[in-house]
Parts: structure tokens; C-alpha cells; sequence
């Protein structure tokens, strides 16, 4: 059968169970058994792990968070010279 070049959204559902798919919920291990580090993951490699020291990068976090200082210097500067300059009005 050829395809008829209509294209249309399906409703979709899933779910995302916070055991990992790996126990019955009431056998599951708190996040920080494993995502801390020393956790039971630590010696995994090839994925990243949130949590885990030799997956976080300072030097990143730094430029992050200068980025957004500088984000919110710009924001300030901007509406203190919008507040203090004469209100301009066309004619």
C-alpha cells in the first residue's frame, strides 16, 4: 500500500517509574544510594551520572553561573537607563 502523505498526531502515553525499572517500589533504593559519589554506581563508565564527581565540571559551573550574572547585570542596566533618561516622546 502506498502512503498517502497524510500526516496527523497520535495521543501518546508513558511512564517513567522512579525505580529504574530495576525493584518493586517497595524494595527500591533512594536516589543517593546510587547518584552520590562512592554511590553503587561510581564505577560504571560510558554514561553520564548526575551526582557523580568525575561527571561534574567546576570550571562549566563557573561560566554558567558568569553567564548569568552577566545576564543580570545587562537586565539592570538596562531598565535603571530606561528609568533615569528623559521619557522621549514622538510626535
Amino acid at each position: 500500500e502506498k502512503f498517502s502523505g497524510k500526516v496527523e498526531f497520535i495521543e501518546t502515553e508513558s511512564m517513567w517509574p522512579i525505580t529504574h525499572m530495576v525493584a518493586p517500589k517497595d524494595k527500591a533504593l533512594a536516589c543517593a544510594d546510587c547518584h552520590v559519589n562512592n554511590g553503587r554506581l561510581e564505577k560504571v563508565d560510558g554514561v553520564y551520572m548526575p551526582g557523580r564527581s568525575r561527571d561534574h565540571m567546576a570550571g562549566l559551573d563557573k561560566v554558567g553561573w558568569a553567564a548569568m550574572a552577566l545576564v543580570l547585570l545587562g537586565v539592570i542596566g538596562h531598565g535603571l537607563i530606561r528609568v533615569v533618561s528623559p521619557n522621549r516622546k514622538h510626535k
